[in-house]
């Protein structure tokens, strides 16, 4: 997989794929045409050279009267046209090269050194000059490709050479599943030069040419009913002429829903010479003999040798089956990403004008996203391009899962994609904020390609309809340009386009009223119990948890606020306030003899921060703090990064005495080969694991399943979401000493939790060592 740096060199690589594609349409159309077989020619050696990129195009027509090939067409070299043009050889001699040891995907690539070229074949080596350490997919002067151009039954109408790839490599499967159909449909069109002659004569019911004819044939007669029914009409429609000699046309081939308009048609075509339909191709469908429907062309001629004889129409018939085939594969090759099966570019922006136009009647609002993997340059020039392409798709799999079933995924090319959030009500910029943290977080979880383990990010550009621009080429340039924004801040994270002063109001009020209530202490801790199942009503701890004690909306939880505190500067601020307050409170419960187990959650954000945890380890010091006492809870993407400064912070911490735990652990995408890497104290198992055990047994095995995993790398593990009384009997049941839940205690004030702390703490009531993390 070759990629550009440059985002403009990358988008005009996949518009000019577009248009080449859109070439390749224009030769199945060829199909339908009555062009002569020069035009025919010169039309697929010009497609084959533009869509595959190679400089020399070379068409040998097949003669089998004589079994020799004619060099007909030679598109794009001088020299060779002059060496070729002309030339015949015998299709004996071509034998050794389109020997079945050399077929790949359909085609046969001969590559330099593997064929004596000393034969009757006269070919012709471009100059081509090989730099020094050439990669192992490079094209050799010596290399050469073909592909025949065979017919239904095995007829042979040539073959086509190709030399000189622009891009200087050999070609890859997705070029030969294009080159395989851009042959079939040169084939069809050869196929239909080769006949117009035939077609135009073979009106007198003459038996030898309907008798010779490769297309299906049939007579009507003035009542409709079939007269002649010929071999090749018998092979494309499954029925015996015998069986069709005398029975109503419509009644037998034509679809039911079909029979009324078609008997109208047939009927004026015999009364009137000057009918439209008379002389056109026309694609309809037949009924086979087996009752299946049958995509076919269909070309209707009316012959009345005088005014004496009654009227009969021929019916020239044609299987385009494999055609239809192409022309799909071909369309969806021309909107669709071959890698992810992922809408491309195109498709995108055929979805966003409909979207737009779909929001401009309904008065909603539209997201377009950007989203350019951080680091994936890294990963391809490391594990190689074959790795590279399993990790995108990998991650395209990966976001997906995440999008509502009416937003539309794309890719963008390269290691970019696009994602257009559609219908979006209410506060779209909240949703849109909402939805890039869940593609931003889920994307820093690690992947597994290969045998290896590889971390990526991803920086998000976002632009909105009505906000930001109100076409299509503008949300994309916008998203574009605020997707750089993101990634000059840092990376691993979204930004919005800056011209919507919607969003600037917004984050602008957010971000003082978040300032404001700092400098007003309007931020409070509570604190959730870590409870000691092992002993009646024991208290092992407590987990600090912010809320925002808002003078007019009341007490806000962190999900409202915590996301726009980490994307401006006013995260490190209430980090330090927060731990300032934790040890502050920590100090005054150790004055009063208590000591408890105090945990806090630092993010990914955080942890970044160069000095995250030399603030942290000086707000423990200075009450005289031991920091033992404190457990960091970090999500399990804070833990797979593989930045120099988290994994510094980390060391840092343990080594100073402040344990580690795994936060939300099962919610993410945590490989067993990478826990075994990791050094940590305890696990805390995410909610979600719980929700429904006991009552669901495949709940159960999973959570017994991440226990038995807990306890085999030697961790403490504390169970969240404790709803139920059965569930606490449940982890009582399977050895669980340590949980969380609103069924044992919601997250307390200062004053409940100290009083929580008075009664229940272990280490308050017993001289046993407490034993929250055990170290």
């Amino acid at each position: 997989m070759l990629e550009s740096s440059e985002p403009a060199r990358r988008r005009g690589d996949s518009t000019a794929t577009l248009t080449h594609l859109h070439g390749l349409l224009e030769v199945a159309r060829l199909v339908g045409r009555e062009a002569d077989l020069d035009k025919v020619l010169a039309t697929v050696a010009r497609a084959v050279s533009e869509t595959l990129g190679f400089a020399t195009v070379v068409v040998n027509l097949y003669r089998p009267e004589t079994d020799e090939y004619e060099v007909r067409t030679v598109h794009g070299s001088d020299a060779a046209s002059e060496l070729l043009l002309g030339q015949v050889t015998t299709g004996e001699s071509w034998s050794g090269l389109l020997d079945p040891v050399f077929r790949r995907r359909g085609a046969y690539f001969v590559p330099a050194g593997a064929f004596d070229w000393e034969t009757d074949i006269k070919s012709y080596a471009p100059p081509i000059r090989l730099v020094p350490d050439a990669p192992d997919d490079a094209w050799h002067a010596d290399d050469a490709m073909f592909i025949p151009l065979d017919g239904p039954g095995g007829r042979r109408y040539g073959i086509i050479s190709v030399d000189e790839p622009n891009s200087r490599r050999r070609p890859d499967d997705q070029q030969l599943d294009v080159l395989n159909a851009v042959a079939a449909h040169a084939t069809l069109a050869i196929e239909s030069a080769f006949q117009v002659a035939a077609l135009e004569t073979a009106v007198a019911r003459h038996e030898a040419v309907i008798e010779a004819s490769l297309d299906g044939m049939l007579a009507i007669d003035a009542s409709l009913n079939v007269i002649e029914f010929n071999p090749a009409a018998e092979r494309t429609l499954g029925f015996r002429r015998d069986d069709v000699i005398g029975t109503d046309v419509v009644d037998v081939l034509v679809l039911p829903d079909r029979r009324e308009n078609s008997r109208r048609v047939l009927a004026e075509c015999i009364t009137d010479p000057g009918a439209d339909i008379l002389g056109r191709h026309v694609e309809t469908f037949a009924i086979r003999a087996d009752g299946t429907p049958l995509p076919i062309e269909i070309s209707l001629t009316r012959v009345q040798r005088s005014p004496e004889d009654a009227p009969v129409l021929y019916a020239f018939v044609r299987d385009i089956s494999e055609r239809r085939r192409s022309q799909d594969q071909l369309t969806y090759l021309a909107y669709h990403d071959s890698l992810t099966g992922l809408p491309n570019r195109s498709q995108i922006e055929r979805h966003l004008e409909l979207a737009l136009a779909r929001a401009q009647r309904n008065g909603h609002a539209v997201a377009l996203m950007f989203a350019d993997l951080d680091d994936f340059k890294l990963v391809n020039d490391r594990l190689g391009h074959a790795s590279g392409d399993r990790l995108l798709a990998a991650v395209a799999e990966r976001l997906r899962g995440k999008l509502r079933a009416t937003d539309v995924l794309g890719r963008h090319g390269g290691d970019e994609f696009l994602v257009l959030l559609t219908d979006l009500t209410g506060d779209p910029i909240s949703k849109a904020e909402t939805v890039a943290s869940e593609l931003i977080g889920v994307l820093r979880e690690p992947f597994v390609v290969g045998s290896s383990e590889v971390r990526i990010g991803a920086s998000i550009g976002i632009s909105m309809y009505p906000q930001d621009a109100a076409d299509t080429e503008a949300l994309l340039r916008h998203a574009d340009v605020a997707m750089y924004q993101a990634k000059s801040n840092g990376g691993g994270r979204f930004a919005f386009h800056e011209h919507s002063n919607t969003l600037r109001a917004r984050r602008a009020s957010l971000t003082a009223q978040l300032r404001r209530a700092l400098a007003e202490n309007e931020f409070v801790l509570h604190y959730q119990p870590v409870w000691n199942l092992t002993h009646a009503g024991g208290l092992a701890g407590m987990e600090a948890l912010v809320r925002w004690q808002h003078p007019e909306l009341g007490l806000l939880m962190p999900g409202s606020f915590i996301d726009a505190a980490e994307e401006s500067s006013m995260g490190d601020e209430l980090a330090d306030w927060v731990a300032h307050a934790l040890c502050s409170q920590a100090a005054e419960w150790q004055r009063s003899g208590l000591r408890p187990i105090l945990s806090l959650n630092a993010s990914p954000q955080q942890l970044r921060a160069p000095d995250f945890a030399e603030r942290l380890l000086r707000e423990i010091s200075r009450d005289g703090l031991d920091p033992n006492n404190f457990v960091v809870e970090l999500t399990e993407s804070a833990w797979t990064i593989d930045a120099l400064g988290t994994l510094a912070a980390i060391e840092s911490l343990r080594s100073a005495g402040v344990r580690l735990a795994i936060d939300d652990f099962g919610a993410g995408y945590s490989s067993l080969a990478r826990l075994r890497q990791l050094h940590f104290d305890g696990l805390k198992v995410d909610r979600e694991l719980l929700r429904d055990v006991p009552t669901d047994p495949t709940a159960v095995a999973v959570m017994r399943a991440v226990l038995d995993l807990a306890r085999a790398c030697g961790a403490t593990t504390v169970v969240e979401g404790v709803e139920t009384e059965h569930q606490r009997k449940f982890l009582i049941a399977h050895g669980v000493e340590l949980a969380q839940g609103f069924h044992l205690a919601r997250p307390q004030p200062v004053a409940e939790a100290t009083r929580l702390l008075e009664r229940f703490l272990i280490s308050a009531r017993r001289d046993t060592p407490l034993r929250l993390l055990a170290s």
